[in-house]
């Protein structure tokens, strides 16, 4: 059986500026393309990456399908090897082996492939609401992912604001310097 639980996120609709200056931060309005490239982004492999990693996913069978194979008895490589040595010995030069480095890339790129598949964002209805469902063979994990990814995204948006008021922070101290400077001559 599959599971498949939803987390909801609005999108911020309100115009919010520290400052007047259109330089240092211009307001968001929520459109159709706004609200697409937020869902795209949800979507995306850097978004995936990020909630696997927070909710060690690698160490997942149902989202490492290295260790699902392991649990089964057998691996990849090992189910590869013979084909490899026979491939190897048709050609002159020895083929360098896959590095850990190489397979540790291999196989994060799997999970993150996982938890694209096992993921759904979607608009609800013409609103500012983005809709986070995620399945699973497990109920509570299908709702505890679906909640790490809304909660990534929110982080993300968190530190995105934070960096912006922190420029926003460092123009206007510039401003008062050169002002300043300005009322003394």
């Amino acid at each position: 059986p599959s599971y498949t639980a939803y987390a909801k996120v609005m999108l911020e609709t309100r115009n919010t500026q520290i400052i007047q200056s259109e330089q240092v931060l211009s307001g968001l309005i929520v459109d159709a393309e706004i609200i697409e490239g937020e869902i795209e982004y949800l979507r995306s492999r850097n978004h995936a990456a990020a909630v696997a990693e927070g909710t060690d996913l690698i160490s997942d069978p149902e989202f490492n399908p290295t260790l699902e194979q392991e649990e089964a008895g057998f691996s990849i490589g090992a189910l590869l090897a013979p084909i490899s040595a026979f491939a190897r010995s048709l050609v002159s030069e020895e083929e360098p082996a896959v590095s850990a480095e190489e397979a540790a890339l291999f196989e994060r790129k799997e999970v993150v492939d996982s938890v694209i598949d096992h993921l759904d964002v979607r608009q609800i209805g013409d609103s500012p609401v983005i809709q986070i469902g995620f399945t699973s063979e497990s109920p509570t994990k299908a709702a505890r992912l679906a909640n790490a990814t809304a909660d990534a995204y929110i982080e993300g948006q968190l530190a995105l604001k934070s960096e912006v008021t922190g420029r926003a922070s460092d123009w206007l101290g510039e401003r008062i310097t050169e002002l300043q400077t300005e009322v003394e001559n």
